[in-house]
């Protein structure tokens, strides 16, 4: 019973289908590279999220797959990558983006457990 509270409250902050995780947050390829090789993840969530870019313009969806960190202390916590349009002077073509998401302070709190498991270590 207690579980079903836990993922139905996570659910909840995680949002829906259509929805952005809290703390979107675009980030460098290799700070993409740094997280994803570091931590171990859930199997992938695939999402179509809406957005209206400057508030004028109809809704437009982005696509993402997300990757939650499977540690159960780091629940909310993970990356993501989007696949955009996105219009140059040479025309329009697809680009790859990274973000994380997850409250900043329990990023940092867990990366701090982290890196603590690993100090001393020489090998």
């Amino acid at each position: 019973m207690q579980l079903n509270y836990v993922k139905l409250k996570f659910k909840k902050e995680m949002g829906t289908y259509n929805n952005f995780p809290p703390f979107w947050e675009r980030i460098s390829s290799e700070e993409f590279g740094q997280l994803f090789f570091c931590y171990i993840f859930k199997p992938s969530e695939y999402r179509q999220m809406i957005y209206t870019p400057d508030g004028l313009r109809a809704n437009k969806m982005l696509a993402a797959k997300l990757f939650e960190v499977s540690y159960s202390s780091w629940e909310g916590l993970g990356v993501a990558m989007t696949h955009e349009w996105v219009r140059t002077k040479k025309g329009t073509r697809w680009v790859i983006r990274f973000y994380k998401y997850g409250d900043p302070e329990l990023w940092k709190i867990n990366e701090q457990k982290f890196a603590d498991q690993f100090r001393g270590d020489n090998s």
